[in-house]
């Protein structure tokens, strides 16, 4: 593979595809006030002075909402991360796919030789 090559992997694209996911299903997990402070700061980049003004609370209100907010996603995303290292796939899992997809095509190729479908 070319060291230059940027193009992620098959299996690195399912990665993030499926922590994106995870993260998403975390958030709706929040409550929406905590979801809402959450969007704001990472989504919008907002500072913590513009979100209390937005909202009308403190800035202090704000911070210990970003603070639970993050004690909960990495309780959750701890469990999650935990979970997929317990249950991770063989590290030749794609060749051993790709072997059954050659030989379920080698397969095919070779009844239809034979006058077979």
């Amino acid at each position: 593979m070319d060291a230059h090559d940027q193009t992620p992997l098959p299996d690195e694209c399912i990665e993030a595809i499926q922590q994106r996911q995870i993260v998403q299903d975390a958030l709706k997990q929040l409550a929406e006030n905590n979801r809402e402070v959450v969007s704001l700061h990472y989504i919008d980049r907002l500072s913590y002075a513009e979100i209390a003004a937005f909202l009308e609370v403190s800035e202090t209100a704000v911070q210990g909402r970003l603070q639970r907010v993050r004690a909960a996603l990495r309780k959750e995303l701890n469990m999650v991360e935990k979970h997929f290292k317990e249950n991770r796939l063989k590290e030749n899992f794609a060749a051993d796919i790709q072997r059954l997809l050659d030989t379920i095509t080698a397969d095919k190729d070779g009844r239809r030789a034979a006058g077979g479908q």
